[in-house]
């Protein structure tokens, strides 16, 4: 059954939110609360800056990618188990029906709905501080954070935030892989991946880069690299703007789709 039939799809869509619609409601209810306890307690220790832009956007993206990893890398664990893994993939519902299923739960509805959660505990927190705290009878008042877009993060970059949405859904993706893809301790295999991973890119990046191409500094990722002599520019090494751009679109747009893609198949292999 490898076709799609979107009644047939809306039925397993709608079979989940039966299921688990009384965890996901107390999970809304728990993100709550720990969004306010975060604001809370950094309204305590902060006391002349309580709501400061760095504490609302750490506080947003910690909580994105902690929790949005850990029911990614959850969602298929099931699988993991004889009993309830054969019942699962005896559903009628094909394998692009199911990834789907998930995508819609895992990679939109929850970024929807921590996203409407964390505005509603920062809002109240930030009414609260501008009340209670001094400081801002003198200074401008807190206001929330643009997490879509959110300018120079202390980084000099207008796109940060831009960049930090794309990390969050390919690192997601890896632990929704991971949840299929391992029978037992799926999340932290998979994080115990993604880490060997990185130090493989740093170590590719900070070291064998840095072997093959002339002593400078990197003005543009790949793009430019200017060697210096004496502290004055002496060579610019530069990689075509094409090459350059192809690079980064893949990076950015293309690693948490072909990360569905390999579920997919994943899915459609799986035996218990």
């Amino acid at each position: 059954m490898n076709s799609f039939s979107f009644q047939r799809w809306s039925l397993l869509v709608r079979k989940h939110w039966v299921e688990n619609k009384k965890r996901y409601l107390l999970s809304i209810v728990a993100i709550f609360a720990l969004l306010i306890f975060y604001f809370t307690f950094n309204q305590l220790v902060h006391g002349n800056d309580p709501m400061d832009r760095s504490v609302q956007i750490v506080g947003y993206f910690l909580g994105l990618f902690g929790i949005g990893c850990l029911y990614a890398g959850q969602f298929f664990s099931h699988l993991g188990s004889r009993s309830k893994g054969a019942f699962y993939l005896l559903t009628p519902a094909s394998a692009l029906e199911k990834l789907l299923c998930a995508l819609l739960y895992v990679a939109v509805i929850f970024f929807a709905v921590y996203t409407a959660v964390y505005y509603l505990a920062d809002l109240i927190m930030i009414g609260i501080a501008n009340s209670l705290h001094p400081y801002y009878a003198i200074a401008p008042k807190a206001v929330p954070i643009n997490v879509f877009y959110e300018y120079n993060w202390g980084l000099g970059d207008a796109n940060l935030m831009y960049y930090f949405l794309l990390a969050f859904f390919a690192v997601q993706s890896a632990f929704l892989l991971g949840s299929v893809y391992f029978n037992q301790y799926g999340i932290v295999k998979t994080a115990i991946v993604l880490f060997i991973g990185f130090l493989l890119l740093a170590f590719l990046e900070g070291y064998l880069l840095h072997k093959l191409l002339p002593e400078g500094d990197h003005s543009n990722g790949l793009a430019d690299f200017i060697s210096y002599t004496n502290s004055k520019p002496d060579k610019v090494v530069q990689i075509s703007p094409l090459v350059n751009d192809v690079l980064a679109f893949l990076a950015f747009y293309l690693v948490a789709p072909f990360l569905w893609l390999v579920t997919y198949f994943r899915i459609t292999e799986k035996e218990i």
